[in-house]
């Protein structure tokens, strides 16, 4: 491309944009340079001239990503932690950049993506504004470890926790079945040195679009640690593979702590065991564990997110991307607030741990768990690491991930334990010995203290908002008596008569109140789905949600600190307000009588003596008539009344209505009588002066007058009949001649055109318009230009998804929608337009949020 033609093209790019927003695009590009620079992308050689900085400088989707990371998401997040940042200013850098994109390429600049920057950064977009649903993950997670959990599918502990690893896997990663199905053990990495900042890596590397060139797909993934123990991968993953290992004791003896001198063996090792121990479970198998535990915690199933992925999700980069970053950012391939959102964690909320050790290594030994307890669960970790030089990458990598699990798991036994102490889990030999018993029973917790971590609502949760997730009871007076047959084995203490009956009494209020919160959840999970359902506005729906969430706590803390007491009290309570109400006489019904006969819409007084002997057979009877029977013989009885008096009115409205037209037209007529009657008579005096005709004319005035009334009025009845069976059969035939006459216009090409003929009446065929003969139901006036009305429909719903959802004006609606058609035809427009829903869930959300023109 020779000079003269880089600077015209130069200066169409420039006059694309109006000034204002080449000044902004220009401000966040030299800080996207600078940006550049510090973090070693650019050398210093590279910014001699404008030439080369546009020559050189890597714009590709994954480092204007960090770019934003560092500008918006870090610098202008919030205090709550909720995952909002300022789109405005998100969609106009990534404007900024795809516009001087184009720029550097005019100069030959190869580190660009600008054909896949679209997709990739709609999926940042959802991350942040989206709203991710944790509460699937919290239900599915404490029920699949809760040992009285009743599954069909499931024989063991060992079965339910395998699939709790694959779905904790789905829900944090989102990767597809066939990405986690080629996971293996050893491809598992350890990333981060301190407690802060140690992850599990994992490239999902996908080599199916290689072309030749070494061009291939790859998609980092972070897995982070979790405070609460049910909800942390690490934990599960550990529990299961100690279950694989060393098996249980109900009749699974395990497969043994693999040879990790056998390096084949190693690298086939999958995340979970399938049929055979080197292959991954099934997709229709684990499709039946997803549908029936889902369908046991009461939640809904698709299995499309569970089994093709859901969105937002970890971003795919390609080979350059993930080299460049290997290279200069290794701390940042895994984009830092997926890495956070995507784990559930705020990125705008650093962690505010105050623990010593929280900046020390994970491998320092003088942090966690006492050594003589940590080496006792997964004991040939200490027996290969004498060795560890020996053996390959791929096993000191496996080795490296199960110290860190067991780490993990052993740090979070004694909470385990205070929640499900009759998991299967404690009945292994391991856990039986005296000083893990001890160490298991140092932990205190009660069941009014905090727990050490939060649930959804990141509120302080106690141990009964742990336990209202699970669908089985989890057998807390189990745990009690489980507790002091450890600390106190050879004593056992008889109860007394009275002592068994309250614990009786109390196992059956709390089996009690556990039925009543979850069948108001199952109803509160019903009504929460009509309302998804229905056509309503998201300020009214978020509205809808918070009330519902809200009213849910309040029950749920309410349950939760009622005991058998408060019932006592009520009742006692009820029963002396009744009491009390039979002894003193009450005047109120009379003075409500009384009232009610002065208002005629609800006057019921002629029941009086019908409802006066109800409510005494009632009194008598011992109120066999309850309150809910008499409500709706009320409201049956108003309703009725209410009936007949709006059909009295409605007539009496009627007749009036009609002597009021009948007196309007005698006036009428009776006006345009005597106006054509004075002018004829005005006309006969101009004929004829004579004195003698005049007085001929006077004698038999009254007999023509007479005479010219009756044939005037008839010719006006005539007049108006014929008049009114005109209007009516032009309005029965206005339909079918518009419907013949309407034409839509070919030879249109703007925008504005388009939305005109829509919507404005035309005065050459019968005022009508698109939308008026939309209206008629009648669809064959479209069959000779189907093509048309379709290509002109998508845009028309651009046009007014602007006005009625971004409530914008209709002039800056229409230079929108010219903006983004520019160098278009309008058939080129509407397909781009169908495309892009198609691509998009139906709607115009993300391309207005990203190419809106400033």
């Amino acid at each position: 491309m020779d000079v003269e033609e880089q600077q015209q093209k130069l200066k169409l790019l420039e006059g694309s944009v109006s000034p204002r927003a080449r000044y902004l695009f220009r401000n966040y590009f030299l800080q996207y340079v600078k940006w550049c620079q510090k973090h070693g992308l650019l050398q210093d050689e590279d910014l001699d001239s404008n030439r080369e900085v546009y020559s050189n400088l890597p714009l590709y989707n994954a480092v204007i990503h960090r770019f934003i990371i560092d500008t918006v998401v870090l610098q202008n997040g919030n205090d709550s932690g909720t995952n909002e940042i300022d789109t405005e200013a998100f969609g106009m850098i990534v404007q900024a950049l795809q516009f001087y994109g184009k720029i550097c390429s005019l100069y030959g600049n190869e580190r660009m993506d600008l054909n896949a920057s679209l997709p990739y950064f709609v999926n940042v977009n959802l991350l942040h504004t989206n709203r991710i649903n944790w509460k699937p993950l919290v239900t599915v997670s404490l029920n699949m470890w809760n040992p009285e959990a009743n599954s069909t599918n499931f024989k063991s502990s060992m079965e339910r926790l395998r699939f709790l690893v694959d779905f904790q896997f789905a829900s944090y990663t989102k990767l597809t079945f066939q990405e986690r199905s080629r996971l293996k053990m050893s491809s598992l990495q350890i990333r981060g040195q301190t407690l802060r900042d140690t992850e599990i890596w994992y490239d999902t590397y996908d080599d199916t679009v290689d072309d030749g060139n070494g061009t291939s797909l790859h998609r980092p993934v972070s897995l982070l640690p979790q405070d609460c123990p049910f909800l942390c991968p690490w934990t599960t993953l550990a529990a299961y593979l100690f279950f694989r290992f060393y098996g249980i004791k109900s009749g699974f003896r395990g497969d043994g702590f693999p040879d990790l001198n056998n390096d084949d063996l190693v690298r086939s090792l999958p995340l979970i065991k399938g049929k055979f121990a080197a292959e991954y479970p099934r997709e229709n198998t684990l499709g039946l564990y997803y549908s029936s535990v889902l369908k046991y915690c009461s939640l809904p199933y698709r299995k499309k997110n569970y089994f093709e992925g859901m969105r937002p999700n970890f971003p795919q980069l390609d080979y350059r991307e993930f080299e460049l970053l290997n290279e200069r950012m290794p701390d940042d391939v895994v984009p830092f607030d997926f890495k956070r959102i995507l784990n559930a964690k705020s990125p705008y909320l650093s962690d505010k741990s105050t623990a010593s050790n929280f900046n020390c290594n994970w491998k320092n030994e003088s942090i966690g768990p006492p050594r003589t307890i940590l080496t006792q669960v997964f004991p040939e970790i200490e027996k290969f690491k004498k060795d560890k030089t020996l053996l390959s990458e791929e096993s000191q990598a496996f080795l490296d991930l199960l110290e860190l699990l067991r780490l993990q798991l052993v740090s979070n036994l004694p909470l385990i334990y205070k929640v499900f102490p009759s998991h299967e889990l404690f009945r292994h030999d391991i856990f039986n010995n005296s000083d893990f018993q001890m160490y298991l029973h140092d932990f205190q917790l009660n069941e009014g203290d905090l727990l050490p971590f939060t649930l959804l609502a990141k509120k302080p949760a106690h141990l009964p908002d742990l336990y209202s997730y699970l669908v089985e009871p989890a057998g807390s007076t189990a745990m009690v008596a489980d507790r002091a047959d450890r600390r106190n084995p050879p004593v056992a203490q008889a109860l007394t008569s009275n002592d068994q009956l309250e614990e009786i009494k109390r196992q059956n209020f709390e089996f009690i109140q556990f039925q009543t919160l979850s069948n108001f959840k199952s109803f509160i999970i019903l009504i929460s789905k009509i309302f998804d359902k229905l056509s309503i506005k998201n300020s009214s729906r978020r509205e809808i949600t918070r009330q519902i969430n809200y009213y849910t706590d309040l029950l749920q803390e309410k349950l939760n600190s009622s005991n058998p007491k408060d019932i006592k009290d009520y009742f006692l309570k009820n029963e002396i307000l009744k009491h009390s109400a039979g002894l003193v006489p009450s005047e109120e019904p009379s003075r409500n009588r009384k009232q009610s006969s002065n208002f005629k819409l609800l006057d019921v007084s002629e029941d009086e003596d019908e409802d006066r002997m109800v409510m005494d057979s009632g009194s008598e009877a011992g109120s066999e008539v309850d309150s809910e029977e008499l409500k709706r013989m009320v409201e049956e009885l108003v309703s009725d009344r209410v009936t007949s008096i709006v059909a009295e009115q409605i007539s009496y409205l009627e007749q009036r209505l009609e002597a009021e037209m009948d007196r309007k037209l005698d006036a009428k007529l009776d006006a345009l009588f005597n106006q054509k009657l004075k002018r004829r008579l005005s006309n006969d005096n101009d004929l004829d002066s004579d004195s003698s005709i005049e007085t001929n004319f006077s004698l038999g005035s009254e007999s023509l007058k007479r005479s010219n009334a009756n044939d005037f009025a008839k010719r006006v009845k005539l007049q108006a009949a014929n008049m009114s069976s005109s209007l009516v059969g032009n309005r029965r035939e206005a339909p079918s001649s518009a419907k013949h006459s309407f034409r839509m216009d070919g030879n249109i090409n703007s925008i504005e055109e388009v939305i005109i003929e829509w919507f404005t009446p035309n005065p050459d065929m019968n005022n009508q318009c698109v939308h008026s003969m939309n209206k008629t139901g009648d669809k064959t006036w479209r069959i000779p230009f189907e093509s048309i009305y379709r290509q002109r429909k998508v845009i028309i719903e651009l046009y007014v998804f602007l006005i009625n959802v971004q409530h914008i004006d209709r002039y800056r609606a229409i230079e929108l929608c010219n903006h983004w058609a520019a160098g278009k035809t309008l058939a080129e427009f509407a397909h781009f337009l169908k495309k892009w829903k198609r691509e998009h869930g139906n709607s115009f959300e993300s391309l207005y949020a990203l190419n809106r023109s400033p």
